[in-house]
Order: structure tokens, then sequence, then C-alpha cells
């Protein structure tokens, strides 16, 4: 007979955990990310983007950075793509 302590929503559990300000600089970092894959678009890009894209759209139902598999799934994107920008044409 416990109640829920996690939000459902991995945005609301940000702006539950960390507040406000907490919640404006993780978007403010999707947001960047965003930001620097359109200043750099090849094919790989393209297709890691809608990798990282289909798993910040779970993260609107689902509590999936609290899952391990896909905690791990979304992190390994994230650093292959972060890489991929990062890389000098």
């Amino acid at each position: 007979n416990e109640n829920w302590k996690e939000m459902h929503n991995e945005y609301g559990q940000v702006w539950f955990e960390t507040g406000i300000v907490g919640l404006i600089l993780f978007l403010m970092g999707i947001f960047t990310l965003f930001k620097t894959f359109l200043r750099n678009i090849t094919r790989e890009t393209i297709y890691l983007m809608a990798s990282m894209v289909e798993f910040l759209f779970i993260c609107l139902t689902y509590f999936s950075m609290r899952i391990s598999p896909l905690s791990f799934y979304g992190v390994v994107i994230l650093g292959i793509l972060t890489n991929k920008i990062g890389e000098v044409k």
C-alpha cells in the first residue's frame, strides 16, 4: 500500500526532482543537441538522431531512464551521436 514516488514521464520526473531550473537546463541540453545536429547533417547522424528522437518520445509516457536496458541504449545512442556531430567535415 505504498504510493508511487515517481512519475511515468521523464520530463515530469526531472521537474519533480530538480525543480523548474533543472527542467529548463535539461531541455536546453536537448535543444543544443538538435541545434548542433542541424549544423552537421550526414547520413549517419540522421539515423542516429531518429533513434534519439524516438528515445526522447518514449520519455514522454514511460520512465525509460529508470530502466537499465533502455537507459543504456539512450546513453550509447547519445554518445555515438555526439561523436559523429562533433567530427570535422
